[in-house]
Protein backbone atom coordinates (compact mmCIF):
# COMPACT_ATOMS: atom_id res chain seq x y z
CA UNK A 1 0.00 0.00 0.00
CA UNK A 2 1.24 3.47 -0.81
CA UNK A 3 2.45 5.55 2.07
CA UNK A 4 4.41 8.50 0.60
CA UNK A 5 7.80 9.10 -0.95
CA UNK A 6 8.55 12.06 1.35
CA UNK A 7 6.48 11.14 4.43
CA UNK A 8 4.90 14.59 4.61
CA UNK A 9 1.43 15.52 5.86
CA UNK A 10 -0.63 15.90 2.67
CA UNK A 11 -3.41 17.43 4.76
CA UNK A 12 -1.34 20.59 4.96
CA UNK A 13 -0.84 20.85 1.19
CA UNK A 14 -2.82 23.67 -0.42
CA UNK A 15 -1.88 22.87 -4.02
CA UNK A 16 -3.95 20.10 -5.63
CA UNK A 17 -1.17 19.36 -8.10
CA UNK A 18 1.29 18.76 -5.25
CA UNK A 19 -1.14 16.31 -3.64
CA UNK A 20 -1.65 14.56 -6.97
CA UNK A 21 2.11 14.31 -7.54
CA UNK A 22 2.63 12.78 -4.09
CA UNK A 23 -0.10 10.19 -4.64
CA UNK A 24 0.81 9.39 -8.21
CA UNK A 25 4.51 8.86 -7.50
CA UNK A 26 3.63 6.18 -4.93
CA UNK A 27 1.11 4.56 -7.28
CA UNK A 28 3.71 4.40 -10.07
CA UNK A 29 6.20 2.74 -7.71
CA UNK A 30 3.69 0.09 -6.69
CA UNK A 31 2.67 -0.61 -10.29
CA UNK A 32 6.32 -0.88 -11.35
CA UNK A 33 6.78 -3.52 -8.64
CA UNK A 34 3.73 -5.43 -9.88
CA UNK A 35 1.62 -4.53 -6.84
CA UNK A 36 -1.54 -3.75 -8.77
CA UNK A 37 -3.98 -4.66 -5.99
CA UNK A 38 -2.63 -2.00 -3.65
CA UNK A 39 -1.87 0.74 -6.16
CA UNK A 40 -5.16 2.55 -5.49
CA UNK A 41 -4.87 2.41 -1.69
CA UNK A 42 -3.06 5.06 0.35
CA UNK A 43 -2.11 5.44 4.01
CA UNK A 44 -1.39 9.07 4.84
CA UNK A 45 1.83 9.71 6.74
CA UNK A 46 1.07 11.00 10.23
CA UNK A 47 -2.61 10.58 9.46
CA UNK A 48 -2.74 13.88 7.64
CA UNK A 49 -5.63 14.59 5.30
CA UNK A 50 -7.99 17.37 4.27
CA UNK A 51 -11.13 17.70 2.19
CA UNK A 52 -8.83 18.86 -0.61
CA UNK A 53 -6.68 15.70 -0.45
CA UNK A 54 -9.82 13.48 -0.39
CA UNK A 55 -11.12 15.36 -3.43
CA UNK A 56 -7.86 14.75 -5.29
CA UNK A 57 -7.86 11.05 -4.33
CA UNK A 58 -11.46 10.59 -5.45
CA UNK A 59 -10.74 12.23 -8.78
CA UNK A 60 -7.53 10.24 -9.25
CA UNK A 61 -9.10 6.80 -8.89
CA UNK A 62 -8.03 5.95 -5.35
CA UNK A 63 -10.42 3.53 -3.64
CA UNK A 64 -9.31 3.53 0.00
CA UNK A 65 -7.41 5.89 2.29
CA UNK A 66 -6.25 5.52 5.89
CA UNK A 67 -6.74 9.05 7.14
CA UNK A 68 -6.41 8.71 10.96
CA UNK A 69 -6.80 12.25 12.35
CA UNK A 70 -10.43 13.27 12.90
CA UNK A 71 -11.60 10.32 10.82
CA UNK A 72 -14.09 7.67 11.93
CA UNK A 73 -12.39 4.79 13.75
CA UNK A 74 -14.94 1.98 13.63
CA UNK A 75 -16.56 1.56 10.23
CA UNK A 76 -20.25 0.76 9.95
CA UNK A 77 -22.46 -0.11 7.05
CA UNK A 78 -25.64 1.95 6.90
CA UNK A 79 -28.69 2.20 4.64
CA UNK A 80 -26.57 4.21 2.17
CA UNK A 81 -23.74 1.67 2.13
CA UNK A 82 -20.29 1.93 3.66
CA UNK A 83 -18.92 5.17 5.06
CA UNK A 84 -16.52 7.12 2.82
CA UNK A 85 -13.60 4.74 2.11
CA UNK A 86 -11.36 7.77 1.57
CA UNK A 87 -11.66 8.87 5.22
CA UNK A 88 -10.95 5.71 7.19
CA UNK A 89 -9.72 6.23 10.73
CA UNK A 90 -7.13 4.48 12.86
CA UNK A 91 -6.65 3.90 16.55
CA UNK A 92 -4.20 2.61 19.13
CA UNK A 93 -6.57 1.66 22.00
CA UNK A 94 -3.79 2.68 24.37
CA UNK A 95 -1.77 -0.33 23.21
CA UNK A 96 2.00 -0.36 23.32
CA UNK A 97 2.42 -3.50 21.20
CA UNK A 98 0.74 -4.81 18.08
CA UNK A 99 -0.50 -7.88 19.99
CA UNK A 100 -2.17 -5.62 22.60
CA UNK A 101 -3.76 -3.59 19.82
CA UNK A 102 -5.16 -6.69 18.12
CA UNK A 103 -6.67 -7.97 21.37
CA UNK A 104 -8.15 -4.65 22.51
CA UNK A 105 -9.43 -3.62 19.10
CA UNK A 106 -11.08 -7.01 18.59
CA UNK A 107 -13.02 -6.57 21.84
CA UNK A 108 -14.16 -3.05 20.93
CA UNK A 109 -15.10 -3.91 17.36
CA UNK A 110 -17.03 -7.01 18.46
CA UNK A 111 -18.92 -5.03 21.10
CA UNK A 112 -19.97 -2.32 18.64
CA UNK A 113 -20.44 -4.67 15.66
CA UNK A 114 -18.06 -2.61 13.57
CA UNK A 115 -15.14 -3.45 11.33
CA UNK A 116 -11.68 -2.11 10.62
CA UNK A 117 -8.43 -2.88 8.87
CA UNK A 118 -5.23 -3.54 10.79
CA UNK A 119 -2.27 -1.74 9.29
CA UNK A 120 1.10 -1.19 10.89
CA UNK A 121 4.69 -0.55 9.95
CA UNK A 122 5.45 -4.17 10.79
CA UNK A 123 5.22 -7.08 8.39
CA UNK A 124 2.77 -9.67 9.66
CA UNK A 125 2.61 -13.33 8.69
CA UNK A 126 -0.63 -13.95 6.80
CA UNK A 127 -3.23 -16.45 7.90
CA UNK A 128 -6.06 -18.32 6.28
CA UNK A 129 -8.64 -15.67 7.18
CA UNK A 130 -10.58 -17.88 9.57
CA UNK A 131 -8.57 -17.72 12.77
CA UNK A 132 -7.28 -14.14 13.08
CA UNK A 133 -6.31 -12.78 15.53
CA UNK A 134 -4.71 -15.91 16.89
CA UNK A 135 -4.90 -16.71 20.60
Amino acid sequence: MGHSPRHENIGLYTDKEKIYTELESVRKQLLALGMTRSADLFASPNGGWSNRSVYVMANSGFHWHRAVSNAPIAQYDCSFGHLNPLTQGAFSCGASTLDQLKARATLVLTKYKANCHFYSHEVELGGNGTNWPAD
